[in-house]
């Protein structure tokens, strides 16, 4: 059975194709959310709120989210499960 992170308003990524989880204030990471929307490789899980992390899939796929990198590295790695 594959293990899933919550990443906000239940939406569920796969841990084993998380490559990478960026803060959004990195200038690179700027240009890496430009390259994905170009290619249309970004998938929005904002919900309208301000972005605070970027995660990179290993489909190449950039996941944008409101929760901090510092919540879903605690998910990962078994802190609380709830979303709140």
């Amino acid at each position: 059975m594959e293990h899933l992170v919550n990443v906000g308003s239940k939406c569920y990524l796969v841990i084993d194709h998380i490559k990478a989880i960026f803060p959004v204030d990195s200038g690179m990471v700027k240009l890496l959310k430009k390259a994905a929307e170009r290619s249309n490789m970004v998938v929005d899980l904002t919900f309208g709120k301000k972005t605070k992390s970027i995660v990179l899939m290993d489909s190449g796929h950039v996941v944008l989210t409101y929760m901090s990198r510092e919540r879903i590295l605690k998910k990962m790695k078994g802190g609380s499960s709830n979303e709140g």
